[in-house]
């Protein structure tokens, strides 16, 4: 852990899982960047006249990733995320296969962004005190480990999935995209058939839901 503070890191960062070779991705926040095909709707405050409204800092919300995002959010790289939904690795210059690996770009960077820079710079200079601190008396960093995660979809990647891609259909209002008011019907049905499910039912009774 106290390697993998700086930078953006994937929670399988050096651990095998299955017959795959240890996860080596880690890039420069500024580094992780859209995919090539990302064309999704990307809102822009705007007054009645059209005037742009978004401050200079506003240019980067959701098109980078920032340093330590990954110490405040349960982040798989696009590799791993694609071997948790397929089972396999993706095959090059496949047009479903790129097509996925956009959409798993476009749900993680969304996903980072849930956090506001000043809370993730805090967050980030944090942990460098407490493995400072530690360091002088001898401890190991005593963090609880970030992953490696299961080889499975645990995070909700396949239904993030599903919406942003139903967010590129023609809607009510703009013909080049649905609101998020009705993409999220995705999210509730999906809620609904897990609370249905064993797994679900079972959760539900280990933390005592209605």
């Amino acid at each position: 852990m106290c390697r993998k503070i700086k930078g953006l890191f994937c929670a399988n960062f050096a651990a095998c899982r299955l017959s795959w070779a240890p996860c080596r991705s880690v890039w420069h926040g500024k580094c992780y960047t859209p995919h090539a095909l990302d064309s999704f709707y990307r809102h822009r405050l705007t007054d009645g006249d059209g005037f742009d409204w978004r401050l200079p800092e506003d240019e980067s919300r959701f098109q980078v990733a920032r340093d330590g995002d990954h110490l405040l959010t349960s982040f798989q790289c696009d590799t791993c995320c694609f071997r948790n939904l397929l089972m396999r690795d993706p095959i090059p210059n496949h047009s479903k296969d790129d097509l996925l690996l956009c959409c798993i770009r476009r749900a993680n960077l969304d996903a980072l962004w849930g956090r506001e820079t000043q809370t993730v710079d805090a967050t980030l200079r944090a942990a460098e005190h407490l493995v400072r601190m530690w360091d002088k008396v001898g401890l190991p960093p005593q963090f609880i480990p970030l992953g490696p995660f299961p080889v499975r979809d645990s995070l909700g990647m396949g239904v993030a999935i599903a919406m942003l891609l139903k967010s590129k259909e023609p809607g009510k209002y703009q013909m080049s995209r649905q609101q998020f008011e009705t993409i999220r019907k995705l999210r509730a049905g999906f809620s609904n058939i897990f609370m249905a499910s064993k797994e679900g039912v079972l959760s539900l009774r280990s933390v005592g839901g209605d």
